[in-house]
């Protein structure tokens, strides 16, 4: 079981959003710095994978709705792929 963190107060801007997630994550080279593309990237290599959002706060109040979308995504992974946890904190 793959385990990441990822803190909140990292999720500055969308651009840095996605750099950070880019390098915590090790996305692959196709990645694309949108939301369709970072579901795509979970549901393909992040089986057995628990991922931990801390300072979610942060990650909101920096991006507003747009954080809400990229919490909605990690939501939806969980639903289905197994074995893929998504706990914020």
């Amino acid at each position: 079981m793959n385990v990441y963190v990822l803190n909140g107060k990292m999720f500055t801007t969308k651009n840095e959003a996605y750099s950070y997630l880019k390098k915590i994550l090790s996305l692959p080279t196709y990645f694309s710095n949108n939301l369709d593309s970072l579901y795509d990237c979970l549901v393909d290599y992040f089986q057995n994978t628990t991922i931990i959002l801390i300072n979610q706060n942060f990650l909101l109040e920096n991006l507003v709705d747009y954080g809400s979308d990229i919490i909605n995504v990690f939501e939806d992974v969980e639903k289905n792929v197994e074995n893929f946890t998504f706990i914020k904190q």
